[in-house]
């Protein structure tokens, strides 16, 4: 068995021979190799006019940005000024309001102070009388009470059994 296998790998072709075919192996895939290089170097080359141009657009872009920025700010600066004079019409008509305002409470608290001082000499008027009633009332009620005792007193006295004599 062991001199078969032997003679299968040294029989059909010498040492160097297979090495000079390794070697052209080789060759051939270092040149695959360099031509995959080649063409990836003219794509870079072929991709030089296409990032000028994406600079040149960018450069544009923020050119016509800057512009629509610049527009802008001036019409912000339009607005706040429109605004500005639109808050200080408003702050004027807002004070003389105030004004109005705080001129009609000032009639309205003196009016209310009026009815207030008013009520209260009626209610001390109305306390006074309800008093004065309270007091005639409890003046009843004791003379009644006095008079219903005097009553209980001889009723007590007719409805006593007679006393042995």
């Amino acid at each position: 068995m062991t001199e078969e296998r032997t003679a299968e790998t040294n029989g059909s072709r010498s040492f160097e021979e297979r090495v000079f075919a390794r070697f052209d192996g080789m060759d051939e895939r270092f040149e695959r190799i360099e031509l995959r290089i080649e063409k990836l170097e003219m794509k870079q080359y072929d991709t030089k006019p296409i990032w000028e141009q994406a600079l040149a657009a960018i450069a544009e872009t923020n050119r016509v940005m800057a512009a629509g920025f610049d527009a802008l700010r001036a019409e912000t600066a339009t607005t706040n000024a429109r605004m500005d004079a639109g808050f200080d019409a408003l702050r004027a008509e807002i004070k003389v309001s105030d004004d109005a305002l705080r001129a009609e409470i000032a009639t309205t608290n003196a009016r209310m102070d009026a009815g207030f001082d008013k009520i209260r000499t009626d209610f001390d008027f109305a306390w006074r009388s309800i008093e004065r009633k309270i007091d005639v009332l409890n003046h009843n009620i004791l003379d009644l009470q006095a008079e219903q005792r005097y009553v209980d007193s001889r009723l007590e006295k007719l409805e006593s059994p007679p006393k042995p004599s």
